[in-house]
């Protein structure tokens, strides 16, 4: 989950996990799971999980 942090505006590209294979299929479950209920909007907003990073007028 680590490249939803900061807005994803962090100075890694993590692009894999590295996952045994006896807990893949719960892993996968509970990620898409997680990633699912990520809410794009108003960084103000309590119910925003990632925020704008500039406003509307640039």
């Amino acid at each position: 989950m680590l490249g939803f942090l900061n807005q994803g505006e962090i100075c890694t590209c993590p692009s894999r996990a590295l996952v045994q294979e006896s807990i893949y299929e719960p892993f996968m479950e509970r990620v898409i799971e997680r990633v699912k209920r990520i809410r794009q909007g108003d960084p103000f907003d309590t119910e925003t999980t990632i925020g704008a990073q500039v406003p509307e007028q640039q």
